[in-house]
């Protein structure tokens, strides 16, 4: 986030941090698994990735990364 703060984001940029958001989340549903031990990992994880792309889909890439690269311009 500090790379993108200085230089901008990029679509590669956006995409690369949904997946590491993505590994996070799941990071945490495999804790979670160790702890509940009743908890179904396999249907946790395919909802989770779902939810995150349809997030991902319906956000709208591209203006989403023209606004951010705006507001940094006009922020200095």
């Amino acid at each position: 986030f500090m790379y993108i703060s200085r230089y901008g984001l990029t679509s590669l940029r956006l995409y690369t941090s949904w997946f590491m958001i993505l590994l996070l989340i799941c990071f945490v549903a495999v804790i979670l698994k160790q702890i509940i031990k009743k908890l179904n990992l396999t249907k946790v994880l395919c909802v989770i990735f779902i939810a995150c792309f349809f997030v991902l889909s319906f956000s709208c890439p591209d203006a989403l990364i023209a606004t951010h690269n705006i507001n940094m311009y006009k922020e200095g």
